[in-house]
């Protein structure tokens, strides 16, 4: 109950039969209220978030899942390649990378190494993220010559800051080479404990928080595909009369005619997504590469690896066919990025 103070309120004058004057009283007369009582502001906003965020689980746990099978990939038509090859991806680590990034340590003073041995399935980029690192930190750190040089078994050297390596050369001084990168002259020196401040010709310098130049960046990640096989292409990218129905449909790949049980070989490294049978493109093997790229060989007469498998670029993979929808030996070769169809000439050399 809340009390409000007593008021004062003033009477009009009273005649009195027993004096001549006129005297005005003025009596306080406390009042006091009942206030009604109020819900706090803090518990109407709680109801609100509570409502509101049952609300909005119910209507994303009930919405479609994202379609990812554990069973094998299903193709069911040319037209729908693009659509499953997405189905099938893996999704990225990102509960790796919220991990990583969201527990970093402060910003070291002192550079400190340790190493770590690639694994199957591992990219720049993953690993970038579960150190919390840039990629163009271990690009430089490892001399790392493009996205095929990360390779299961090999070690990385892992900084404990981001930077890149720099080689003293002549003429180079520590203000100079500050400069170049735009680096604090305190953190350089910390970082490579030159408490003297020398410097020799060809001595390697860690350069905290510097970046590789973008174009060393894209040379990195150009993208390098070699032929599957050799021959004359029977039918392009692109639109054309499906030799089956006579109607004008999308060729989401390249056929390129070869005789019968020619040696198919992988256009990138990277691993086997999946492998088997389908109604339209027969025999087929399905590799996933890095930057979100796969390939597809259809049509195969015999499948030489297995689901899982990691291959290098250029090693044999199966054996040209005639199974599936086919109207004589050839090669069904697709490339795509993040589920969409690229024109492979684009990309082989």
């Amino acid at each position: 109950m809340v009390s409000i103070a007593p008021t004062e309120k003033t009477l009009p004058s009273i005649d009195s039969p027993h004096k001549s004057n006129t005297i005005i009283r003025r009596l306080k007369i406390p009042v006091r209220l009942k206030a009604v009582p109020r819900i706090p502001y803090f518990a109407v906003i709680l109801v609100a978030v509570v409502f509101f965020g049952f609300a909005g689980t119910k209507m994303f746990t009930g919405a479609s899942n994202f379609p990812v099978s554990s069973e094998k990939l299903i193709l069911p038509d040319e037209d729908s390649v693009q659509a499953a090859l997405l189905a099938y991806l893996e999704p990225d680590d990102g509960a790796d990378a919220e991990a990583a990034v969201g527990n970093l340590p402060p910003v070291p003073v002192s550079l400190k190494m340790s190493t770590y041995t690639v694994r199957t399935g591992d990219t720049i980029d993953r690993i970038a993220k579960r150190f919390g690192l840039r990629q163009d930190t271990l690009v430089s750190m490892n001399n790392l010559q493009g996205p095929q040089s990360v390779k299961p078994g090999i070690q990385l050297r892992i900084p404990n800051m981001d930077g890149i390596s720099h080689k003293v050369r002549k003429g180079d001084s520590l203000l100079s080479i500050a400069k170049t990168y735009g680096a604090d002259m305190t953190r350089l020196v910390d970082a490579n404990n030159l408490e003297d401040g020398t410097i020799t010709v060809g001595q390697s310098l860690f350069i905290p928080n510097a970046r590789l130049a973008s174009a060393t960046m894209q040379n990195f990640y150009s993208v390098n595909f070699v032929w599957p096989v050799r021959g004359p292409i029977s039918s392009p990218f692109g639109y054309r009369s499906n030799p089956f129905t006579g109607l004008r449909t999308y060729h989401s790949a390249l056929d390129i005619a070869i005789p019968l049980g020619t040696k198919v070989k992988a256009t990138r490294a990277g691993t086997v997504a999946d492998t088997g049978y389908n109604s339209v493109f027969g025999n087929y093997i399905i590799l996933k590469h890095s930057n979100g790229y796969q390939s597809l060989y259809g049509h195969l007469s015999t499948i030489g690896v297995r689901e899982g498998q990691s291959v290098d670029q250029g090693a044999v993979i199966g054996n040209s066919g005639n199974t599936g929808e086919s109207t004589g030996p050839h090669l069904h070769f697709s490339i795509f990025q993040n589920g969409k169809a690229l024109d492979p000439r684009k990309f082989l050399k």
